[in-house]
């Protein structure tokens, strides 16, 4: 396991490596090889060796997008287990949501009845979730559209779906919980 885990960590460096390479210096050979490791895409390992500088932006746009999943330490699988994960939960809130925005007697459910005289801080989570939820329905729907994509192309946007839907929840569990100070109460 641990001579995997080595290997894993060379060809990352390697990647690394020939990405942090001047553009216009880079080895195009070097790049169809780690290519060919990571997608086992043959037409397009050799195109890259053959036609050398004309494919530079494709081999840079190829290795950067599985050196994120390798530096995140993210596995094909894992991906797709994180997909697994968080897809039905988005799609919960998202129906959830539809419901409420298309339902005008509903409209503002969820605001506290006491806003307006929140502290400007906890106002802004409400603010802050609204931006938030647009970017999640955004990258929930991107998603839904790239089924068919590998995991190396739909890993960002996972990654950026999960940040913003997690921080979505902690705004409005902070929201809904916050009390005023009782009195006498020290901080």
């Amino acid at each position: 396991m641990g001579n995997d885990k080595t290997q894993t960590d060379r060809l990352t460096a390697r990647i690394q490596a020939w990405i942090d390479t001047p553009e216009g210096t880079r080895d195009m050979t070097e790049a169809a090889d780690l290519v060919l490791r990571l997608t086992r895409n043959r037409i397009l390992a050799a195109n890259m060796a053959r036609r050398g500088a004309a494919m530079e932006a494709k081999a840079v746009y190829e290795l950067r997008k599985h050196l994120a999943m390798r530096l995140d330490r993210m596995t094909a699988a894992r991906v797709r287990a994180m997909e697994r994960e968080l897809m039905p939960r988005v799609a919960a809130a998202t129906a959830a949501r539809d419901v409420i925005d298309g339902n005008a007697a509903v409209r503002g459910a969820g605001k506290r009845p006491d806003h307006d005289s929140l502290p400007d801080d906890i106002r802004a989570l409400w603010d802050e979730n609204e931006e938030l939820w647009r970017d999640i329905r955004r990258l929930f729907y991107t998603l839904k559209d790239m089924d068919d994509a590998p995991a190396c192309d739909r890993y960002e946007y996972l990654k950026m779906l999960d940040q913003k839907e997690k921080r979505h929840r902690r705004n409005f569990e902070r929201y809904d919980k916050w009390q005023p100070a009782t009195e006498g109460a020290q901080a």
